[in-house]
């Protein structure tokens, strides 16, 4: 699955992000138990990454996923 997160908008960032890491998330509950502590640090790194594009504005947001065709009309 890709991602577009580099909407200006906070709006469509948010439901971009929350149909992305949703998926991830059902993986995860699918997967690992609640209390596994790998489970914990997987979680840990995306609510890192979550926060960064749902909460940062311009420079302070790292996090910007693009879809891969924007990426090949790039290298084009």
């Amino acid at each position: 699955q890709e991602a577009n997160h580099i909407q200006n908008s906070l709006e469509a960032r948010f439901a971009e992000a929350l149909q992305y890491y949703s998926a991830i998330f059902d993986s995860l509950e699918a997967s690992l138990p609640t209390n596994s502590s790998a489970r914990l640090k997987v979680e840990r790194l995306f609510a890192r990454e979550i926060r960064n594009i749902i909460a940062c504005e311009g420079s302070e947001r790292t996090h910007r996923h693009e879809k891969m065709r924007t990426w090949e009309r790039i290298v084009e």
